[in-house]
């Protein structure tokens, strides 16, 4: 909560290598999506692994007119790397292969180029050609759905094109001419695969940030443990609680200022009160619900129940009314809070599909809505309920018994501390 816009700008990254300039945040992208690169990457594997793969296996066990040795060589260095493949699928999602995926993906996609290079350097001079056109296809489509580290994986492929080119024309025979035109082919294999790896390795760092940034909008307006829920694809919360503490704060005298106040500062000032509340809530435990123009709703005992929900209340009502009280003295306008505070039962939960909102129903909200609306600028004013939830630590002062609208009489009473009091007898309400 009060997060600003700054802390939502799309991280600066390497102009070459990609990465985050924020190291932390370097770590965290690697380790948050590995789980989803090892899946992309397998899921590409498959057609090589139940397709390609053992067609190739067949083709060369099958070359009669090669020489044994040939036929052989190819046979084994193909059947070895469907072996590879098989088993980068079956240890994928193994936790050791997570934390060293980037490694493991590039002894992969090394291992491929080598038992292909073998396979070209093995065969007769006459398949050199079908050779390179295969390892130009795989290089590309190695480069497109890969997404380990930009600058590492060009070196790679780099290395290996270089490898291809010092083995199969020296084998094979190739003049310079026919090397050249092998060299030609890598490069343009390498000129189209770069720009779409690039691509794609921006485009999961844009995906990993944006989902940051979705999480974090979620949990800064609704509870944690909701918002984790949300995340588990649980589409229908509605929660009952016992017993919860429920507080309104209404600033008194920001209307007034409406009337004469430049709107961005109005808008500044009340941020700056807000932002205040916000911190206060996190530090007693209290739940923000939401807020109603210049009106902040919180809750103690929810989503988590706790057995001292009152007391966070009492302390956070405190608190607040103590910080719109500071904001006027460094501001010099008149304003005071106005506060009403209940407990009872009630029922939580989340609304809307596109625009979430976690709120509460049920009599005490009504209740603590009256508490502060029949309130008096300045105090805390508090049900005859609340004050019996939090027993003899109340320092009040007796309101009487006032007409609630909606509620009829209510004995009601003035929240002045927190501490060892002789409050008079409580009585029902």
């Amino acid at each position: 909560m009060g997060a600003s816009e700054a802390d939502f700008a799309f991280p600066t990254v390497d102009r070459f290598s990609l990465r985050f300039h924020d190291p932390v945040l370097e770590a965290t992208f690697w380790t948050e999506t590995a789980p989803e690169r090892v899946q992309y990457s397998s899921r590409n594997v498959r057609p090589q692994v139940f397709v390609l793969i053992p067609a190739l296996v067949v083709f060369f066990a099958t070359r009669s007119s090669w020489p044994a040795s040939a036929r052989g060589g190819a046979t084994l260095a193909m059947a070895a790397l469907w072996v590879l493949l098989v088993a980068f699928g079956l240890s994928a999602r193994t936790a050791w292969f997570l934390r060293h995926s980037v490694r493991a993906t590039g002894a992969i996609l090394a291992t491929i180029a080598v038992a292909w290079i073998t396979v070209a350097a093995a065969a007769p001079p006459s398949f050199a050609p079908y050779g390179l056109a295969l390892i130009a296809i795989m290089l590309m489509r190695g480069m497109q759905v890969s997404t380990m580290p930009v600058l590492p994986l060009s070196m790679l492929v780099l290395a290996l094109a270089a490898g291809y080119l010092a083995v199969v024309p020296t084998t094979s025979g190739f003049d310079a001419d026919t090397t050249a035109g092998h060299a030609l082919i890598l490069l343009a294999a390498i000129a189209f695969g770069t720009p779409r790896m690039r691509d794609n390795h921006l485009a999961a760092r844009r995906e990993f940030v944006y989902r940051r940034l979705s999480e974090h909008l979620v949990e800064a307006t609704l509870p944690k443990s909701i918002a984790a829920r949300l995340r588990a694809n649980e589409r229908k919360i509605a929660d009952r609680h016992d017993e919860v503490s429920i507080m309104f704060a209404d600033v008194v005298g920001f209307t007034k200022l409406t009337q004469r106040v430049d709107p961005a500062e109005l808008a500044e000032l009340l941020d700056k009160i807000f932002t205040r509340i916000d911190e206060l809530a996190a530090n007693e435990g209290v739940e923000k619900i939401k807020t109603i123009g210049d009106c902040y709703m919180a809750a103690a005992g929810l989503p988590e129940a706790c057995a001292d929900h009152a007391l966070r209340a009492a302390r956070f009502a405190l608190a607040v009314r103590d910080a719109v009280a500071e904001v006027r003295r460094e501001t010099g306008h008149a304003l005071e809070v106005r506060i009403g505070l209940d407990v009872g039962p009630v029922i939580a939960g989340v609304l809307g599909r596109n625009k979430l909102v976690y709120d509460l129903w049920g009599d005490a909200v009504n209740t603590a809505s009256r508490m502060e609306s029949h309130g008096e600028p300045g105090e805390i004013h508090i049900s005859n309920a609340f004050r019996r939830v939090l027993g003899d630590l109340a320092c009040v002062r007796d309101r009487g018994t006032i007409d609630v609208k909606g509620k009829g009489p209510m004995q009601t009473w003035f929240l002045d501390g927190i501490g060892p009091s002789s409050p008079p007898p409580i009585t029902d309400r």
